[in-house]
């Protein structure tokens, strides 16, 4: 199953893997520039996206279908569920922020202290 972004990557979903896709010449040539490997015991059935890019798997739970009536028999029911999962790639973006925020207070503080450095020889003239 495959499904499209607003940015215009393409998810593609199998039983072991989600793969990002992208491309930037409509789709003459795409690279594969992510993989998220999906739960083991589920059977991923779909792939959607939420708002703001979220992804979310649908996995279904068909070992009844797949053991026979001996599973059935043990009183465990077939399920679906749904689950986010996060691209380690896009989620390095945010660190990035980090990094400019503690560069800034770095700034600051060198200025402050060149600041508080030329006070204090100002200070130290009026006294003598």
């Amino acid at each position: 199953m495959t499904r499209r972004r607003r940015d215009g990557t393409v998810m593609v979903v199998s039983q072991k893997k989600l793969w990002l896709l992208k491309s930037q010449d409509s789709w003459s040539e795409g690279v594969v520039y992510d993989e998220i490997d999906l739960d083991i015991e589920g059977f991923p059935t779909a792939v959607t996206v939420a708002g703001r890019d979220r992804i979310y798997v649908l996995y279904g739970r068909v070992m009844e279908g797949i053991m026979g009536s001996s599973y059935k028999e043990e009183g465990a029911r077939e399920w679906f569920g749904i689950e986010e999962v996060w691209s380690e790639k896009e989620g390095g973006e945010d660190k990035i922020w980090l990094y400019v925020l503690i560069g800034f207070g770095f700034a600051y503080f060198c200025f402050w202290r060149f600041q508080m450095k030329k006070l204090i020889t100002n200070m130290d003239k009026k006294i003598t």
